[in-house]
């Protein structure tokens, strides 16, 4: 694998919000082979390009999974509100709870396509409720 690195800055009419996320510049880094395409973006994008590539290298006959991904509400709310709190947001964090706030997509290979997994815990309903609660009467968005 190739590693290519490009650090863009952000420009000076660029949204306070976008430098709260980025920073005063954007790091991307890509990594190409012959046949695969491997892509990071943050502040440590290379970083983790690099240990991504790393745990790759040290199961080589290990199958691939195409699509895995865990994605904590709680954590995903508290970067949003750090950057522009809401009713919004403040209610759908209010309904969280005991750690059961995560979305998880899990696909797996099978002859002639694909398999996909799905799972929406509770927290991640009643957060949306509360959070369109709390917007009923806001025409705002997040």
């Amino acid at each position: 694998v190739t590693l290519h690195k490009v650090t863009a800055p952000l420009p000076e009419c660029a949204d306070d919000s976008a430098r709260k996320i980025f920073g005063d510049s954007v790091n991307v880094s890509i990594g190409t082979s012959p046949k695969s395409i491997y892509l990071s973006v943050g502040k440590t994008a290379e970083a983790s390009l690099k240990s991504a590539l790393d745990g790759i290298a040290a199961k080589p006959s290990s199958a691939a999974t195409p699509l895995r991904m865990r994605l904590s509400l709680s954590q995903l709310l508290n970067f949003v509100q750090s950057i522009e709190s809401t009713p919004i947001v403040d209610g759908m964090l209010s309904a969280l709870g005991s750690g059961d706030d995560h979305v998880r997509i899990d696909t797996q290979m099978i002859e002639r396509g694909s398999v996909t997994r799905i799972t929406i815990e509770e927290g991640v309903l009643k957060a949306a409720s509360s959070g369109a609660m709390a917007g009923a009467g806001n025409r705002g968005g997040f």
